[in-house]
Order: C-alpha cells, then sequence, then structure tokens
C-alpha cells in the first residue's frame, strides 16, 4: 500500500485544469523532481528554469529583426524555445519554473506575463500543451524573495509542498528513486531516522530541520541531502573496496557537510552498529547456524540490513536464506525486530526487480501473513 502524498496527487489533479500552478515549500523537498517523475510518467517534455539566474531577454526576448524588415521580440531561453517547439508540433510540456518568488524584478514580470498569458517575448505559447508549474520558497527564507500581487495570485493554484519522510523512504527503497546498488546505503540511513523515531525523537525533526540563523550558509538534514548522503556512502564504500584508502575522518568531514554537522555527528556514531552485525553473506549462506543479534540496537539494524542486502543482490537464494532467519525468531524476544527484515522483503516483491521473488514466497512468510495482506503482496499464495 502506498503512502499517500496530497500535495502530489493534488499536483496531477492541477496539471490537468491546466491552470498554472505554484508549489510553497522549502528547499531540498523535491518539487522538481516530483514534477519531472509526473512528466516522464506521462510521456511529456520535461524543462525547467531557475527564475534567479535569468535575464530579462531569456524569457522577454530580444529584438530581431528579419530578412524582410520584419521586426519580432525572440526568448533566448533554450526552456522557452523548446515550448515553442512542443506548442507548434503539438506534444505536451512540463515547463517548471524554479525559484519564482527570488527572480529579479526586471525578469519576474516577464515570467508573471508568460505564466499568465502564455507568452513568451512575441511567441504565443499552447494552452492545451503547455503545463506551468512554477516553485517558490516561502519569502522569508527566500533569497531576494518578494511577496506576490494579489492579481498574480488568483492567476494559479497554490499548493503547500512538504514531501513526507514515509512517502521518500518508500521512494528511494521500492520506486527506483535512487539506484538499486545503494540501497544498503539508503536502509542505513532509514534505519537511523527510524530508530531515533523510536527513541523518541520526532521523524519530520530528523528527517528535516529549517534553516537557522547561524548556521544559514551550512548543509542541514532535508530529503535532497539525505538522498544525496547514499550517494556519498556509495562512494565511499566503493572507493574503500579498491586501491584508494581514506580515513574515518576524512569521511566525518563529507558527511557533516552533507547533513550538517550535529545530525553528521550523530549518524557517523550510529554507523559504527554495522561492525558489530554479522557478515551478511556469511549469514545467507549458513542461515541455520548464523548467531542472530539479541541486542536490541544491533538486532534492529541486522534485520534491516538483512532486506537491503537481498534488495541489493536479488537473488533467490538470498531470499529464501533471509527467510529461513526471520523464521527462526519465532516465539523470541526478536520477532518484533525480524517483522522490520520482512516488512523490506514484502516491500521488494512490490517493485519490477523484485518479481521474480513472488513465485517463492516460503512458510515462513505466513508467519506475517496479516502484514503481507495490508500491503496486497502476499494474497493466497
Amino acid at each position: 500500500m502506498s503512502s499517500p502524498f496530497r500535495a502530489l496527487e493534488a499536483l496531477e489533479i492541477a496539471l490537468d485544469s491546466r491552470v498554472p500552478v505554484i508549489l510553497w515549500g522549502m528547499d531540498g523537498e523535491g518539487k522538481s523532481a516530483a514534477a519531472r517523475a509526473i512528466a516522464e510518467a506521462r510521456g511529456w517534455v520535461f524543462a525547467v528554469i531557475n527564475g534567479a539566474n535569468l535575464d530579462p531577454t531569456d524569457v522577454g526576448g530580444i529584438p530581431f529583426i528579419s530578412a524582410e524588415g520584419v521586426g519580432s521580440r525572440v526568448p533566448m531561453a533554450l526552456a522557452i524555445r523548446e515550448a515553442v517547439r512542443c506548442s507548434r508540433e503539438g506534444e505536451h510540456m512540463l515547463f517548471f519554473i524554479d525559484e519564482l518568488t527570488s527572480s529579479p524584478q526586471s525578469v519576474l514580470a516577464s515570467l508573471l506575463t508568460t505564466l499568465s498569458e502564455w507568452v513568451a517575448g512575441d511567441e504565443q505559447l499552447s494552452r492545451e500543451y503547455i503545463h506551468f508549474v512554477a516553485a517558490a520558497n516561502p519569502p522569508h527564507v527566500a533569497v531576494s524573495g518578494v511577496d506576490l500581487q494579489p492579481p498574480t495570485c488568483t492567476r494559479m493554484i497554490h499548493l503547500q509542498w512538504e514531501l513526507p519522510y514515509e512517502y521518500w523512504a518508500e521512494g528511494v527503497q521500492t520506486k527506483g528513486w535512487v539506484p538499486a546498488g545503494q540501497a544498503t546505503q539508503i536502509e542505513l540511513i532509514c534505519a537511523f531516522i527510524e530508530h531515533n523515531c523510536a527513541m523518541g525523537s520526532h521523524s519530520e525533526h530528523r528527517f528535516r530541520t529549517p534553516p537557522s540563523r547561524e548556521g544559514k550558509n551550512a548543509s542541514r538534514p532535508t530529503p535532497r541531502t539525505w538522498t544525496n548522503l547514499s550517494r556519498v556512502l556509495h562512494s565511499a564504500e566503493y572507493r574503500k573496496s579498491g586501491l584508494d584508502r581514506f580515513s574515518n575522518g576524512a569521511l566525518r568531514l563529507v558527511v557533516e557537510g552533507t547533513i550538517g554537522a550535529g545530525m553528521g555527528k550523530e549518524f557517523m556514531e550510529f554507523r559504527k552498529l554495522r561492525d558489530l552485525l554479522p557478515n551478511m553473506a556469511e549469514a545467507l549462506n549458513h542461515p541455520e547456524d548464523i548467531k542472530i543479534p539479541i541486542r536490541g540496537d544491533i538486532s534492529y539494524l541486522f534485520f534491516r540490513s538483512l532486506g537491503a542486502y537481498v534488495a541489493n543482490t536479488l537473488s533467490v537464494k538470498d531470499w529464501k536464506a533471509a527467510w529461513v532467519i526471520i523464521g527462526r525468531t519465532e516465539d523470541t524476544s526478536n520477532f518484533d525486530m525480524a517483522a522490520l527484515g520482512a516488512r523490506r522483503l514484502a516491500k521488494l516483491m512490490g517493485t519490477p526487480e523484485g518479481k521474480i521473488f513472488r513465485k517463492h514466497i516460503p512458510r515462513e512468510a505466513h508467519m506475517f501473513a496479516e502484514m503481507f495482506r495490508d500491503l496486497g503482496k502476499l494474497g493466497t499464495a
């Protein structure tokens, strides 16, 4: 069962109305990524421009006189020229305008004309084929942010955008938002965020923090920076497995530079638990003999990592072995922790890559039949 994200559903509806949309939210919340994903799913062209980086001529055009002596204003931005092409050829396009309210006033005036009139320079854009989505940070945090005038506001659909942790986690774990090779790193990140929640910290506080006055120019936890961290960790693992060597101190600096100093220190401490885990390859080669961790935090990370390892290898042998290990926890204190691994494996069956496992549902899976039915994966198998 997918985690609902009402703002995304609302965006889909709004796009079909052909009324321009503006998404209000903090940086790093996946606004442009969501718009791109919708365009790709619909088979539309996707183009993006950043209002803060534009020159007035990029949108309003520069004077041009043809060989016939006819004058016109030709927009210079490639995205707008692509919109002109799509308008002429009858091809749908999602035109994303980022940082709208941080645009210079001279650029903002042209952008607002384009949004409200479907005009760029002297070019008329198609209301049928060009779908506008703008994004803006709230004026109090936007660089040089300005308030939109009331007449402009009433020409657009306004949606508040904040990516829920549950939706992000599902996307990076099972919807291909990150490469499959980063599954282990993503699981470690999700385990860290959720473990801190279980220990009494609110999930949204761990997942995102607002920019502070003191740390205005520093990184901080956001959906974007957690996704970047998975890339950092994957790169570090790759380098460590080769000839390159680096210290944990160097990795700590990169981690802190990605998600902020405070959260980075906490994450690196949590990451040390991995050193106390059994080797996953050996555990799955000897599922009947492996000593299952019983200490709460290590058991928690072990079962989460078990599901992530299978998601990375996509091996039927590893899949079956993981269920053997999970099955050994029945009637033990580890059963609740094992359910975390079972849930990860169940979600894996819902992915295109995990379809191969649907033909190999072991008897141990029926220990979690109710959970599987809730996820819509087990059925009557």
